[in-house]
């Protein structure tokens, strides 16, 4: 996607705070054939574009570790498997304009509106090992769509993961996409607050709600109110809307997107990075980050016995042990004998170490007897 591309060049790869590139007409794109998407599948969406990066938009396949789809605080990969499901059966539908012949028209030719439909994913393949490759493959139109695109969200990960309701990300990813065409031309103070109008149908289809909430006070409710309540509290600029009524019923609604002042943007970041998912987000970096030159039997390991190579890792980077001196034993014990005696091949010095902090066995006394293969016993 050529403006991923440009966009990396200008920012680069920003730690704290990634940016994920996301073309407008799939902000505003309706997604078919579910029930809308839950919170957990657009954030799985928002990862896979985020790994593809610029080449999201090119016909061949793309591969992530099913541990960076699955969302922090989460140790089972059972949402990340209903999420690529449910992407790999949802219909992409978006807006055209056809010729006579139903031939899409090109950037700068007019024709008659018409609705276009392609998959999300051409086809995927997880494992079931969290450490294994997820392989992706962007159906075509969707390969089209981001090739083509010249306006998109400049989405933040961090803001994006922090919202909790399907409904505030949908208007956050939106407000997102108006928010860097301001910011880029420079316009930030010219035109926003930036509106967007759309009949009650078309919002109820943006959202995905299906038949539920029916009545607009309960839609106004369960989903402009929640998502409100979330887009203030932690992006960059605020939401708000204004009803259209024809006679009582609410035909149309005016979305409206206001930045924040520099002191309110400033506490929006700070209230994001105190959110607790994202606090875990950041942990799980950190500990991916430690883990980037680990054996790969080591990798294994971590999947099996994933409490105990977080106790090794918090070691490795020099803090105290948690926990009591007791459970500290009974941690190496479970390591050093026989439900992790498949591991011992390969566990370093750093386990010994570990054991003799706890008191189990002295780290003198533990070398030669791990290498003879048989299980340490307290002198």
């Amino acid at each position: 996607m050529k403006a991923a591309h440009n966009r990396k060049q200008a920012r680069g790869d920003e730690q704290e705070n990634p940016v994920v590139v996301k073309a407008q007409e799939l902000v505003e794109a309706r997604y078919v054939n579910s029930g809308g998407f839950t919170s957990n599948t657009k954030k799985v969406l928002v990862a896979l574009l985020q790994h593809a990066g610029g080449d999201a938009w090119q016909n061949k396949p793309h591969t992530v570790t099913k541990r960076q789809l699955r969302g922090p605080g989460h140790d089972s990969t059972d949402r990340v498997d209903e999420a690529l499901s449910e992407l790999a059966r949802t219909t992409l539908r978006i807006r055209v304009e056809v010729d006579a012949l139903g031939v899409v028209c090109g950037p700068n030719e007019r024709g008659m509106p018409a609705w276009r439909e392609g998959a999300v994913l051409a086809d995927v393949t997880y494992p079931d090992a969290a450490a294994g490759l997820v392989r992706y493959h962007f159906g075509p139109l969707m390969q089209q769509v981001m090739k083509s695109s010249h306006l998109y969200a400049d989405i933040q990960r961090m803001v994006h993961f922090a919202l909790d309701s399907r409904y505030a990300i949908a208007m956050y990813e939106l407000g997102c996409a108006y928010w860097w065409r301001t910011q880029a031309k420079g316009e930030a103070g010219a035109t926003p607050p930036w509106q967007i109008t759309m009949t009650t149908e078309d919002l109820r289809e943006f959202l995905g709600v299906g038949s539920a909430y029916n009545n607009w006070t309960d839609l106004r409710r369960k989903t402009l109110e929640a998502a409100k309540k979330e887009i203030d509290f932690l992006a960059p600029f605020t939401f708000d809307w204004t009803a259209h009524h024809k006679g009582r019923p609410v035909v149309a609604v005016d979305l409206t997107f206001a930045p924040k002042s520099e002191a309110a943007q400033k506490a929006a970041a700070r209230a994001v990075a105190e959110t607790p998912l994202v606090k875990d987000l950041r942990a799980a970096a950190e500990a991916g980050k430690r883990r980037q030159g680990a054996a790969p039997q080591d990798v294994v390991g971590r999947e099996r016995d994933p409490t105990l190579y977080h106790a090794i890792d918090e070691l490795r980077a020099g803090k105290p042990l948690p926990g009591t001196v007791e459970a500290m034993r009974s941690t190496v014990g479970q390591l050093l004998t026989g439900q992790a005696a498949r591991h011992r091949e390969h566990i370093d010095p750093v386990a010994a170490a570990f054991a003799a902090r706890a008191g189990q066995v002295d780290d003198d006394e533990l070398a030669p007897r791990r290498k003879r293969g048989r299980p340490p016993t307290k002198s």
